[in-house]
């Protein structure tokens, strides 16, 4: 009963997606402007193919994310966008910081990996 209940509070998590064009755009835009307002400029953002989890009943979409900005204003973007109700999750990330100092975590610049994952049925990809 437990895990029945711990299944479906996972399952209420994931997106729906009735048109795939419509929902990547959605998330761009989603995912851009939680950036931008910790003040992260964003230089690129892409998908890459979805992946089918046919075992787990969940469909991923990968975006891949290039940005620049203080390091601490990035971790603050990543916090926030995990911290999204739907399940949304940094898969990898990979950053370049510099300019540290006793004071201050300096800047960094690189691309995240963010994977957004939905309700998969089975269908043809």
């Amino acid at each position: 009963a437990a895990a029945d209940v711990a299944v479906a509070s996972a399952k209420s998590k994931l997106f729906e997606v009735t048109d795939e064009a419509s929902f990547k755009l959605e998330q761009q835009v989603l995912i851009e402007r939680i950036i931008k307002s910790h003040d992260v400029t964003v230089s690129n953002f892409g998908w890459n193919p979805e992946i089918a989890e046919e075992e787990f009943g969940v469909r991923i979409y990968p975006a891949v994310i290039r940005l620049e900005g203080g390091s601490y204003k990035i971790m603050m973007a990543m916090l926030e966008i995990e911290a999204l109700e739907k399940a949304v999750l940094i898969g990898d990330f990979d950053l370049r910081i510099f300019n540290q100092s006793s004071d201050s975590m300096g800047r960094a610049n690189g691309r995240i990996v963010i994977q957004f994952m939905t309700h998969y049925d089975g269908a043809e990809l």
